[in-house]
């Protein structure tokens, strides 16, 4: 059984690519989602995502290589303060000028895309008043 030892602020992982997300709890109130690394030698941690105080809540059970980052309110909610909308972005790349893509490794370890444009899509969406990360630890 794991046991969540610590808290990280939200902003180490916003617009970070997380692995694979899946729906531990969700009641009416709050949502735990479980954020891991499949591969058996991960250097993420895992991650528990807990939204409390949640109004709406449009995730599927599995997301997979996914953003979370901080988006606009939807205009129903525009009028309850203290609330925020977290989007999970999913990103794919398309051809372009008639040939397929390309992605340029580049030495700092980023990439950089050749001939091909990346088409974001919001897969997911939480709107809550609260979000707390805490990573998980133990067995």
């Amino acid at each position: 059984m794991s046991d969540v030892k610590r808290s990280v602020a939200v902003t180490d992982i916003l617009g970070r690519t997380l692995d694979t997300i899946e729906v531990a709890s969700c009641t009416v109130d709050h949502c735990v989602l479980h954020s891991y690394d499949p591969t058996i030698y991960s250097d993420e941690p895992e991650l528990n995502l807990l939204f409390e105080g949640t109004l709406l809540v449009e995730v599927p059970d599995t997301l997979r290589d996914v953003r979370l980052v901080e988006g606009s309110l939807p205009a129903q909610f525009v009028h309850i303060e203290g609330v925020h909308a977290y989007n999970f972005i999913h990103s794919d790349i398309f051809p372009a000028e008639g040939r397929p893509y390309q992605v340029e490794i580049l030495v700092d370890g980023s990439s950089r895309i050749l001939y091909g444009r990346v088409v974001d899509a919001i897969v997911g969406r939480v709107i809550a008043r609260r979000l707390t990360v805490e990573v998980v630890e133990g067995e």
